[in-house]
């Protein structure tokens, strides 16, 4: 069945998600999807349970409660190699040591019907003042991941999702790929529960960036809940950095495949909780010279050898009829040396350059007019390379027919079946010779 298109989407909410001190919960944000909509609001400080009032009449909620027990999401802290816990306070709210709360709390309501407009409010604890009214419209969609559809685009990972850049913060990669897909035409949202670390003014400043957590506190208490209620079209999952940084353990002991076992073991419950989910691994960006040299030197091996594994990894996600595309463009990707910078992190111009390179991404999958998730893994015919170049350009023809998709330094080539359905993801690497 073809899927409805949505027009200009209206979405309100804040440009920040804090604890605020107000009756009713402000900032309140609806988000369609197929079968759900999804709601996000800023916390409000002391309540501990929110009711969520819905219609399908503007103005007319009055007293049709839809949950009256909604919980802030409380998530595992971590501790770090020093034996304290992470002191991250300007992203959550403290219940103790151990467990931290979201600045936003999000909900998703999976009783609507597709095509039926409906209108919510919020309440915070006993307090009866309601939120300001939003609505969403849900839409049936197939699991085609094309440009002319709405797509809830997820940034998963740590610091370097939410845009940490020493002095500077500014939303990292996510402000030029906002700014690149609007400008490319997307219907689109970036969704998650957190701003921070968001240029200001930034139109769609949603993320799960957590800062200081390792490939494995995402599995524990993050994803489940994300993407769950965003349910998510795209995840971009950039993660890994903080479990080469850890000073629990030397150089030496690092353990790469443990780290890629992690990873797997993360992306497989993604996939367990959103089969339709297309997922972009990031590699690890290069660690900088400036500063410990002879430690980052010592740890770049160990690097490269992750980034292989998650091109491995892939592979594998793509044989098994799932959606993923490693994003090797991204090797090569340099941390920040100036003054600020920590050499872990991307600097503005950098974080610039990710943007635009997980937008190329995007469009390279966006691009297809097949279905994308559904027909992977599937056997494809031998295709015959007619040409390449040092710029990284590979043309294949299928039963006569060029269908690459090229970028950068390497090309995202589509092989077909017999039956003509998309039947396979490669990468190729080329190096230009300058």
């Amino acid at each position: 069945m073809k899927s409805q298109k949505l027009t200009k989407i209206q979405v309100f909410f804040a440009l920040s998600c804090s604890a605020v001190f107000a009756a009713a919960p402000s900032g309140v944000r609806a988000i369609p999807g197929n079968g759900m909509v999804t709601l996000v609001w800023n916390r409000v400080a002391g309540a501990t349970n929110y009711k969520v009032y819905r219609s399908t009449t503007s103005g007319n909620t009055g007293t049709s409660l839809l949950n009256a027990n909604v919980l802030p999401a409380a998530v595992p802290n971590i501790k770090q190699a020093n034996g304290f816990f992470s002191s991250d306070s300007a992203v959550s709210v403290w219940d103790n040591k151990t467990t931290v709360q979201l600045f936003c709390v999000d909900f998703a309501d999976t009783t609507v019907a597709n095509g039926t407009k409906y209108y919510y409010q919020v309440t915070a604890g006993t307090d009866a003042t309601k939120s300001a009214e939003v609505n969403a419209t849900p839409v049936a969609t197939t699991t085609t991941i094309v440009k002319n559809r709405f797509l809830k685009i997820l940034p998963l990972g740590n610091s370097i999702t939410s845009g940490y850049d020493g002095p500077n913060n500014a939303g990292g990669y996510r402000t030029n790929l906002y700014d690149s897909l609007t400008k490319g035409g997307y219907n689109f949202l970036l969704v998650g529960s957190f701003t921070r670390q968001s240029a200001a003014g930034m139109v769609d400043p949603y993320h799960e960036g957590w800062n200081s957590r390792a490939i494995g506190d995402l599995t524990r208490g993050v994803v489940d809940r994300a993407i769950k209620n965003f349910r998510p079209d795209i995840v971009i999952l950039e993660i890994g950095t903080n479990d080469f940084n850890s000073g629990a353990t030397s150089i030496a002991e690092k353990n790469v495949p443990n780290f890629l076992a992690q990873y797997d073991t993360l992306a497989s419950r993604i996939y367990a909780l959103n089969p339709q989910t297309t997922l972009l691994l990031v590699p690890l960006p290069e660690w900088c010279f400036t500063q410990f040299a002879s430690e980052i030197n010592a740890m770049k091996p160990k690097i490269y050898q992750f980034n292989a594994g998650l091109k491995t990894l892939a592979q594998k996600y793509t044989t098994a009829g799932k959606s993923a595309l490693y994003m090797n463009t991204m090797e090569g990707i340099l941390t920040n040396d100036t003054v600020g910078g920590d050499c872990l992190h991307p600097g503005s111009s950098e974080y610039g350059r990710m943007g635009n390179l997980l937008y190329a991404g995007i469009k390279s999958i966006t691009g297809a007019s097949v279905d994308v998730k559904s027909s992977f893994g599937k056997q494809p015919v031998a295709g015959v390379e007619i040409g390449n170049s040092t710029l990284g350009i590979s043309l294949f023809t299928i039963q006569g027919k060029r269908i690459s998709k090229s970028f950068g330094k390497s090309a995202l080539v589509l092989k077909r079946n017999q039956s003509g359905n998309l039947s396979r993801v490669i990468i190729f690497n080329y190096h230009n010779s300058n």
